[in-house]
């Protein structure tokens, strides 16, 4: 088993914790499945109200 020492940690913490911008962030939803490729929820994790509540906050109504 292979240890890893407090610097690694503090310097992986660091990268992971780094602040992201909105296209970085959309970025990372899609790879994780969170968002479709139209920015919106998935369905299958999401309640349909969720969804078009989100769409109407980003459309700005």
């Amino acid at each position: 088993m292979q240890t890893i020492d407090e610097e690694t940690i503090a310097a992986l913490i660091r990268k992971i914790s780094s602040p992201r911008s909105k296209e970085q962030r959309a970025a990372l939803l899609r790879e994780a499945q969170i968002l479709d490729d139209n920015g919106d929820y998935v369905e299958g994790l999401f309640s349909k109200e969720t969804i078009e509540k989100d769409k109407a906050h980003r459309l700005g109504k």
